[in-house]
């Protein structure tokens, strides 16, 4: 447990949550399938939320699932691309959730 990150990888047929701990490299934590519709759309919105242990992702409003995880206790926020290609942020947002009223 430690300092860390976790991310969102948006590929062309699925969505994966990993996580980083003190710089140890990221570990697929859970996979989920992309959509079709959201495959075939220019723009995604794409939002990660971690409230406690607990870490889910939604792809245009839709919940794809989420994943338990208690092995980065505090880190940093941001958003990002691994790869070189073109990546457009249209917006970003970071909200402070309490976990006792979060969903």
């Amino acid at each position: 447990m430690g300092t860390g990150d976790y991310c969102a990888v948006v590929g062309t047929d699925k969505v994966t949550i990993r996580g980083d701990v003190h710089g140890a490299g990221y570990a697929d934590l859970r996979s989920f399938p992309l959509p079709a519709t959201a495959a075939k759309a220019e723009l995604l919105e794409v939002e990660l939320r971690v409230v406690g242990p607990r870490i889910s992702v939604q792809i245009n409003g839709a919940e794809l699932g989420s994943v338990e995880d208690r092995t980065v206790t505090s880190g940093v926020l941001g958003a990002g691309s691994f790869k070189p290609e073109k990546v457009v942020v249209n917006a970003l947002e970071f909200l402070v959730l309490d976990a006792a009223k979060a969903p």
